[in-house]
Order: C-alpha cells, then sequence, then structure tokens
C-alpha cells in the first residue's frame, strides 16, 4: 500500500472532532431531548430541578486525568433522589437486580430503625406486653395506650430521618457520550441510563469489593449524519435506556 492510500486509510479509521465543535443546534437537540428525558422519567422527583442537573463530559487530558480515546466529551445528566422518595411514594426501579438492591437497603434500615426504638423504650414496650419484632408505626398509632400513642410520632421521624440521610442517595443518571465523527461524516455516540445506589459516593463500581452493587444501567450505540437522524435516534435510545433502568 502506497504511503498517501496508507494515510487516508488510517483517516477512515479515526473519529474526529469533539462534542463542542458540533454546531450548536446539534448540541442543543442532545441537551433538550436529554431534559425531556429526564422528565418523563418514572419514579420520584429529583433534588434540583431538571436543568441544573446537566454539564459537559470531561475529555480532554490534563494533570491528573487521561480520558478513553473513544471519548469526545457529551453531556450527562446527574440528579439525586433518596431512599425516603422511593419508599414514602410507593415506587420501585425498572432494573431488575437494582431494584432487589433498593429493597434491602431499604428493609435493612427499618429494621435497623426498629432495634434502635425497642432498645431506647425497651422497659415501657415491657410493661405494655409489646414485643420488639411487633413495634410499627401503625401498632403504636392505633393503640388505645395513650403513652404508646405519643411514641407514634417518634417512631416515624426515625424512619424519616434514617431513610434520608446521607447513606440513602439514589442518583439518577442519563449520559449522551460522543465518539467522534468519520472521515466519511458519520457521528457515533453512547446513550445510556443508570441508577447509583452506592451512597454516599455514588461510584460505578469498587475496584477492592467486586461483588458490591452499585448501579443498574443499560447503554445503546447510535450514529447518525444529520440533525433529523439524530433526533429520531437519540429519543428513541433513551426512551428504551430509560425505561429498562428507571
Amino acid at each position: 500500500m502506497s504511503t498517501l492510500k496508507q494515510i487516508n486509510f488510517n483517516r477512515d479509521q479515526e473519529n474526529i472532532g469533539y462534542f463542542e465543535e458540533l454546531p450548536k443546534g446539534t448540541q442543543a437537540i442532545v441537551r433538550d431531548l436529554l431534559l425531556e428525558a429526564a422528565q418523563d422519567r418514572s419514579g420520584p422527583e429529583g433534588f434540583k430541578s431538571d436543568d441544573e442537573c446537566i454539564e459537559g463530559i470531561e475529555c480532554k487530558a490534563r494533570d491528573g486525568f487521561s480520558p478513553f480515546s473513544h471519548n469526545k466529551g457529551g453531556l450527562v445528566y446527574q440528579n439525586f433522589a433518596q431512599h425516603l422518595d422511593y419508599w414514602g411514594g410507593g415506587y420501585s426501579l425498572a432494573h431488575g437486580k437494582a431494584n432487589v438492591e433498593l429493597s434491602r437497603l431499604i428493609d435493612g434500615t427499618l429494621e435497623d430503625v426498629k432495634t434502635n426504638f425497642a432498645e431506647r423504650h425497651a422497659e415501657l414496650l415491657a410493661s405494655k406486653g409489646i414485643k420488639p419484632e411487633d413495634v410499627s408505626y401503625h401498632a403504636l398509632e392505633e393503640s388505645d395506650d395513650a403513652e404508646l400513642k405519643r411514641l407514634a410520632n417518634e417512631f416515624s421521624n426515625d424512619e424519616c430521618e434514617s431513610l434520608s440521610d446521607e447513606n440513602s442517595t439514589v442518583m439518577h443518571e442519563l449520559r449522551f457520550m460522543y465518539h467522534g465523527r468519520d472521515s466519511k461524516g458519520l457521528h457515533t455516540a453512547s446513550v445510556s441510563a443508570a441508577v447509583n445506589l452506592e451512597a454516599p459516593y455514588h461510584r460505578s463500581h469498587i475496584s477492592w469489593a467486586p461483588s458490591v452493587f452499585c448501579e443498574g444501567s443499560k447503554e445503546v450505540e447510535i450514529t447518525w449524519r444529520t440533525q433529523a437522524e439524530l433526533k429520531n435516534k437519540l429519543a428513541h435510545a433513551l426512551k428504551l435506556t430509560s425505561g429498562e433502568v428507571f
């Protein structure tokens, strides 16, 4: 192969360009569709308004950061809710493993609340013939005993506080990562949704504890040449990934 042909061949294999270099209209399509998908997401609302939760994906090398070669920037949406929001609102997650983990975390917290409450009021509960395992908000609130009834609000407050502390946050993420454009004008990007339960740090994985469940996610890849094609494919990809996670 001649040197000129070799150079052209190499260029055909390379992804070139960054997300920030795309036309403003193209960037706006991505932002608008991410926001639309965030607003349509199933589950509780996040801490912040959705339009405050989008930022660019870091993609250029600097001290302490070496991006993957396929990372050409993009946009990521991240918002947070709490276990209390899921439990109090009766919500669940579409991602099976994530939903099992969320239920495990909530049930564990509620069990701890019951244990601590029963220990704190052991003498009173014993005098009323209430076993620790029988303590609940409804059992206290519906009691005919005035002393027990007064404890119902305390028990409820314990539940709410424990399900809304820093260890009870749930991260919702939608991501559009651009991979560049080839020499024939074909753009490529990865579109993903993730729900992360690894509070309070929200790491996607823990290298020294690989068995710890951190997040459930779904990712697809799309390609396009025109803005119309991007809009259609991205909307479909976000609906698919969000629907399988949230």
